[in-house]
C-alpha cells in the first residue's frame, strides 16, 4: 500500500505546485499591467463626452426633418433617422450612437474615435 499511497501524495503535490504555477502567472500579468499604464485609457468623462456628442454634425450628407440618406449603403431617399445623439437606418435596420459613426466613417477603433469627438 505504500507505493499507491506515495502516487497519491506526489498526484496531490503536482497538482498544488501547477495550480500555484497558474496563480502566478495571472499575477505576473496584472503586476505588469499595473506597472506599464498604456497609451490608450480614456476615462470615463471622455467617453460620456463622446457619447453626448451632437450626431448630425458627424454625418456625411445633409440632413432635412430628422432624416438623411445612410451612409452604410447606397440611397435614393433618406432611410435615416436622425436623433440628437444617434441615428437608425430603417433599410439596414441599425442604430449607431455618435462613437458608431465616428468608428464606420473613419475606420479608428473604440479609444481613437472616443479621444477624437471628446477633443473636437
Amino acid at each position: 500500500m505504500v507505493p499507491n499511497s506515495n502516487r497519491l501524495e506526489r498526484d496531490l503535490l503536482m497538482s498544488g505546485i501547477a495550480s500555484m504555477q497558474l496563480e502566478q502567472t495571472k499575477f505576473k500579468r496584472l503586476l505588469y499591467f499595473l506597472e506599464h499604464p498604456r497609451d490608450n485609457d480614456i476615462s470615463e468623462d471622455q467617453i460620456e463626452i463622446a457619447k453626448n456628442y451632437p450626431v448630425e454634425s458627424l454625418l456625411p450628407n445633409p440632413v432635412k426633418r430628422h432624416m438623411t440618406n445612410c451612409f452604410n449603403h447606397e440611397d435614393k431617399h433618406p432611410s435615416m433617422k436622425v436623433n440628437d445623439t444617434w441615428v437608425h437606418c430603417f433599410v439596414c435596420n441599425r442604430a449607431w450612437d455618435s462613437i458608431s459613426v465616428v468608428r464606420h466613417l473613419l475606420g479608428l477603433n473604440f479609444v481613437e474615435a472616443v479621444k477624437y469627438l471628446a477633443t473636437k
